[in-house]
């Protein structure tokens, strides 16, 4: 816009009106489905479209020009589509439910705002560059500059939008909660897990600067966390065979994929702990807001697992885990754990590609010894697999306990979850072409209930498990792996 309108200053009057006209048709529908969309404001759209209207009335000369005016006019509405199509990608079609976090960046009021402000400049750019095109003879069209210097556009030029950044999560700290000095029930613990972990997740890029102090303490608290989901996934597959005594039921060998999945992650954290071992300075240190959430996480998965209500990783509070049946009297008992497991393996993958790079970074600046390099890396790496792998199979197991009411509630989390996976991950997901047409098949189909447990509940459709070999139980399962 701004080289367009330098053009128009310039003097030079050998241009092609039409084309300038032509383009600006282009840019005005474009900006007025930029203020209608997601800038939510129909008083800004309507000018804009008015404009859009009259200017399309003008038709081509039929030859093509390269003159920089519309050249440049035609490249700032091709700009403003792109804008407006990506803006998009983070909402399903017709904007049902969201596909990514960035949804509700997007949809904040500061963030309009700047939107608005933005549509309203280039609206006010393009009026100034009109005035000095030379005028064609069509019915209203001397009224577009005036269409686009309206008073609502002149208005939502004003706009404050200095606080969109506010709205990006990477720039809210969020806090860590208490400790809970009571007992609390399994779902205000599991609720307390997804939020620590979603604070995790957001806080994840805030600590790529913290080097070797922080990485190795959330190693070791990474390490803890696995350990106690995955004795809590152990139960709940013992649990689904008590229920269902079918050695190859769906639910049952999904909790024992998650179950294994856990595992190889615990197993994976405790050779990055080792990578780190020697980093760890002694003594006591000040618990950063990553360690606290952390902290709160582990507490919160001991006493799902644990008998004692107020079990923290401490001696003293040391006790029994509980029955299978105390944890999960049904299947429906299973889903809001599920959830908090499976939102704690998203939060631990986020936060090992966020660790992974801020460590080779450090090892480019020299800031660790090149020795740990190969070692450090390879731990890392050695996480994508299981966390992807756990994540598709605790999603499906999300679906196979939950009902049908619920499913169609729990389709848009779990598929955001998908869609924000880090680069290492996904490339494991596409590993499995089926999963995404299964778990959109999964969440609209009739609900499997306890009362049905009984009965095979195969339904007749390609296998879900397109990956690790189907067995006829846990023992046999990890034989073959």
């Amino acid at each position: 816009m701004e080289i367009a309108a330098a053009h128009t200053h310039s003097g030079d009057r050998d241009h092609d009106s039409a084309a300038i006209y032509q383009a600006g048709a282009s840019l005005t529908a474009t900006l007025a489905r930029c203020a209608s969309g997601f800038g939510g404001s129909s008083q800004l759209a309507r000018p804009l479209h008015d404009a859009s209207h009259l200017l399309s009335l003008v038709e081509s000369a039929g030859r093509r020009h390269e003159h920089p005016i519309p050249m440049h006019l035609s490249a700032a509405a091709t700009a403003w589509g792109a804008a407006d199509d990506l803006l998009a990608t983070h909402f399903a079609p017709r904007r049902t439910h969201a596909r990514s976090d960035w949804s509700s960046v997007i949809s904040d009021q500061h963030v309009r705002d700047q939107l608005l402000k933005d549509v309203a400049d280039t609206a006010l750019m393009l009026s100034a560059i009109l005035r000095r095109t030379r005028p064609i003879h069509i019915l209203g069209i001397q009224a577009v500059p005036h269409l686009l210097a309206s008073p609502a556009i002149i208005e939502a030029s004003q706009l404050d939008g200095s606080a969109a950044l506010g709205a990006v999560p990477l720039n809210q700290l969020a806090q860590p909660l208490a400790t809970p000095h009571l007992p609390q029930s399994p779902d205000e613990l599991c609720q307390g897990i997804i939020s620590g972990t979603d604070a995790l997740r957001s806080l994840s890029y805030q600590y790529l600067e913290n080097g070797p102090s922080e990485w190795p303490r959330t190693a070791l608290a990474a390490t803890i966390t696995t350990h106690i989901g995955a004795r809590l996934l152990n139960q709940l597959t013992r649990r689904a065979y008590e229920l269902n005594s079918d050695r190859r039921h769906d639910l049952s060998m999904l909790l024992q994929h998650a179950t294994d999945g856990f595992e190889q992650a615990h197993a994976a954290w405790k050779g990055v702990r080792h990578a780190w071992h020697r980093h760890l300075s002694p003594g006591r240190f000040a618990s950063s807001v990553r360690q606290q959430h952390l902290e709160q996480v582990i507490v919160r998965l001991g006493r799902l697992l644990h008998t004692n209500p107020l079990w923290t990783p401490v001696p003293q509070h040391a006790s029994p885990i509980r029955k299978p049946a105390e944890i999960a009297q049904n299947t429906s008992h299973m889903v809001p754990m599920l959830r908090s497991l499976l939102h704690a393996s998203e939060a631990l993958g986020t936060i090992a590609e966020q660790d992974r790079t801020g460590a080779l970074r450090a090892i480019m600046r020299g800031g660790l010894s090149r020795g740990d390099t190969e070692l450090l890396r390879i731990a890392y790496l050695d996480l994508a697999a299981p966390t992807a792998r756990t994540s598709w199979a605790l999603s499906e197991a999300i679906f196979l306990s939950s009902d049908s009411e619920q499913r169609l509630q729990l389709w848009p989390e779990i598929h955001s979850m998908q869609l924000r996976r880090p680069p290492t991950t996904r490339e494991i997901v596409r590993e499995r072409p089926k999963t995404e047409r299964w778990l959109d098949w999964t969440a609209t189909r009739s609900a499997v209930s306890d009362a049905r447990f009984g009965l095979p509940a195969t339904p007749t459709m390609p296998s879900r498990l397109s990956g690790p070999a189907q067995t006829s139980g846990p023992k046999e399962h990890r034989k073959t792996r």
